[in-house]
């Protein structure tokens, strides 16, 4: 028996019941997504502009002596590279620490960012890349070593970036000279330690409500200097 349909319910058949535009409007979740997205590319094309103008400063800083030697070429603009990041962040540190008035910690990053700055000027004056690095490698062990007495010693998050100093140190001077300052990260090590287990008190200088905070902040600060260090640094040879 064949089918017969109505001609006067055929519109209402291939209508449809919901409104035109509703399949054009994203879902919500899309529309998160699209969202983040575009934050993400943002942030990407803000740190790429940014990394872009501190690596030409970068170059101003090159002694003439690493023109011909791609190595100490390498190494001189890693150099350059700790000194701009760590005044950068060292800055942002000291003007946080100074808003939840921890002001001993403020003055340990800001005389710390100072020598950072300092480094590449004294690099580009004296030619010398061993001068620089160990520069940067002596203002990491002495300032981690401050804060690890101001912030609670063992218990407080600036020991754990004083133990990753030779890390630094292998970036800039190469093993023998991240192995000097293994001993010297070490021995700052032992002595917070020993204080500690000597009874000798090191509460943090802050107010302890902001504890989460400055814990929550050492993570990031940290891996962005990790990331700027790296940044189109070659891999061959970077250990020699």
């Amino acid at each position: 028996m064949p089918l017969v349909i109505d001609k006067n319910t055929l519109p209402a058949l291939i209508v449809s019941p919901e409104p035109a535009d509703s399949h054009a409007r994203p879902f919500p979740e899309e529309a998160k997504a699209a969202r983040t997205r575009l934050t993400l590319r943002s942030a990407s094309s803000a740190w790429e502009c940014v990394a872009r103008h501190l690596d030409q400063a970068a170059n101003r800083f090159i002694p003439a002596s690493c023109a011909d030697d791609p190595e100490a070429g390498r190494r001189a603009r890693l150099i350059c590279r700790f000194g701009h990041l760590g005044a950068i962040f060292g800055a942002t540190y000291a003007l946080f620490y100074l808003g939840i008035s921890h002001t001993w910690g403020a003055l340990v990053v800001t005389l710390g960012s100072m020598g950072f700055a300092l480094a590449p000027w004294l690099m580009k004056r004296t030619g010398s890349l061993d001068i620089a690095g160990n520069l940067l490698s002596l203002i990491l062990v002495l300032g981690f070593s401050a804060l690890c007495f101001l912030e609670g010693g063992m218990q407080g998050h600036a020991i754990a970036w004083l133990a990753s100093v030779p890390l630094c140190s292998l970036l800039l001077l190469g093993r023998r000279g991240a192995g000097r300052w293994m001993v010297a990260s070490f021995g700052a090590c032992a002595i917070i330690a020993a204080s500690s287990f000597m009874g000798i008190s090191m509460p943090p200088r802050y107010d302890p409500k902001w504890e989460v905070l400055v814990s929550a902040a050492s993570g990031p600060s940290a891996k962005c200097r990790r990331r700027w260090a790296r940044w189109k640094s070659p891999t061959s040879n970077w250990c020699d």
